[in-house]
């Protein structure tokens, strides 16, 4: 079990430091922020606090990364160990992890390469058993790295220890039970159901920051860089077991054992969907892997194989991703591939049913007494076909009337919604009616808003979720139903 990982009752952060921008500080601020329930734990031989926390010079000292856990509310024990400060963000700062007098469950460490087997022996004798290694300078710079790693492998296992990374970004429990910001990055944590795997950090970074920019959380993240040790199957794992998570999304940059992932994944995918990107399709893109993490085998074809005999979404674009992840997060799989479409003007109509049609989905018709209620509820000029005008002025309540019309027609499984803003409409007012329109339908919506990018995110997040996703092109609303198999009737 990884609960030590991403469950710990207490955090030590080797390399803390009092400098704003370093790796250590962020972690603990980060801890804190979020809510870390549990002691913190700054370890540096020179510094006696760190953010307000006692330094230790040691994790042999503590006693029960630091900006993030300090900003995301961890609430167990922190402590910053290093050897030159006495303090750490108010936090009391550990020359070793030797000096905490508390057991530890979870050691962030962001210190040279060269430093970390001494550091390591000392976690082994402190009893940790999990390590965070944000360190660099491993199996991706050669063979001198890949000896180091290794070794660092080896004299963790003496231990009894596992080592998460090393050249990771680190992990994320948004579990208000946990809230454990264990990493050093900037998007804010906030709790949903879609958890992320990536190998890559950059790229996990950005997963997170789409699902933020539409209002929407995550629950577990990690971004696990060499896969040193911890494999990515252990952390698929754990995600498929975990009750909090509906939806797995994964960048993948390289496969350390193919079989263990398609042993674990072919587990997973039939009660809770897993959608992927396997980063260096090209030989180009293999190299420029070789260079991130230190792998380089040309594995697009084996992945494409794998994803489709474990029932893996394979994707190429990670916004599709998004979408379509969202879509699986908040809403029941369509029961068919019959759609249904409402716009406020002809030209992104039409170009929604050309997508729409050119991906397999099916034009739904409406009954006659669906179309006399259109009749009755939109203006004049408006037309009753598919896709529903409610043209350029239509207001809240006929986007209303003609979203409830669609959604309890027999012959619809889903619904499109298009909005372009205009200065003579009211964004918000008819995001509430679209919502309201919505509201105990089974049947999926999305959102397709046109607008500025400030709009966008106001209409999007003012609808979510019971029209989730929303998207800012015609071209993308098909996207988020395209994976889903039908449904039976």
């Amino acid at each position: 079990m990884l609960d030590g990982l991403f469950r710990p009752g207490s955090v030590a952060v080797i390399g803390a430091s009092n400098n704003p921008f370093s790796i250590g500080n962020i972690v603990i601020r980060n801890l804190v922020t979020y809510g870390f329930k549990g002691p913190i734990y700054p370890i540096n031989p020179k510094e006696r606090s760190i953010r307000s926390f006692r330094c230790f010079k040691s994790v042999l000292e503590v006693p029960d990364d630091i900006r993030n856990l300090v900003a995301y509310g961890f609430k167990g024990p922190i402590y910053p160990i290093n050897p030159k400060e006495r303090s750490i963000r108010s936090f009391r700062c550990f020359k070793s992890v030797l000096e905490v007098p508390d057991d530890i469950d979870l050691v962030n460490i962001s210190i040279k390469n060269t430093l970390i087997p001494q550091t390591l022996k000392e976690c082994g004798d402190k009893g940790v058993k999990f390590c965070i290694v944000h360190s660099a300078g491993f199996k991706e710079v050669g063979e001198e790295g890949i000896q180091r790693e290794r070794e660092m492998v080896a004299l963790a296992h003496q231990y009894g220890m596992r080592i998460f990374g090393p050249n990771s970004q680190g992990i994320q429990n948004s579990d208000p039970e946990v809230s454990v910001y264990a990493n050093f990055t900037f998007v804010p944590m906030k709790p949903g159901n879609i958890s992320i795997i990536a190998q890559g950090g950059g790229m996990g970074e950005l997963l997170k920051l789409h699902l933020h920019n539409v209002g929407l959380g995550h629950r577990l993240y990690c971004s696990y860089g060499n896969e040193a040790d911890l494999t990515m199957p252990e952390l698929l794992a754990y995600y498929g077991q975990d009750p909090g998570t509906r939806v797995i999304m994964m960048q993948i940059e390289s496969f350390k054992d193919p079989a263990a992932f398609l042993a674990v994944a072919a587990k997973i995918t039939p009660h809770k969907p897993i959608l992927a990107i396997k980063a260096g399709r090209t030989h180009e893109g293999s190299v420029a892997v070789s260079s991130h993490t230190g792998t380089l085998v040309d594995q697009a074809a084996m992945a494409t194989a794998m994803f489709a005999k474990a029932g893996v979404v394979e994707f190429h674009d990670s916004e599709q991703m998004i979408k379509a992840a969202i879509a699986m997060s908040t809403q029941d799989p369509p029961r068919g591939k019959r759609i249904g479409m409402v716009t406020n003007t002809g030209g992104p109509g039409i170009q929604m049913v050309d997508e729409a049609v050119s991906h397999g989905l099916e034009l739904a018709r409406w009954s006659e007494a669906g179309r006399q209620r259109l009749a009755e509820s939109l203006y004049a000029e408006a037309s009753l076909g598919n896709p529903v005008d409610v043209v350029a002025t239509g207001g809240p309540e006929h986007y209303f009337a003609a979203v409830d019309t669609l959604l309890k027609e027999e012959g619809v499984d889903m619904v499109c919604v298009f909005f372009v803003t205009a200065p003579f409409v009211d964004l918000d007012a008819i995001a509430a009616k679209i919502k309201e329109a919505t509201a105990g339908s089974p049947k999926p919506v999305v959102m397709v808003v046109e607008t500025s990018s400030e709009y966008y995110r106001l209409g999007s997040t003012a609808c979510a979720p019971a029209t989730s996703p929303s998207t800012n092109s015609p071209r993308t609303a098909p996207a988020p139903w395209l994976p889903w198999p039908a449904t039976p009737s």
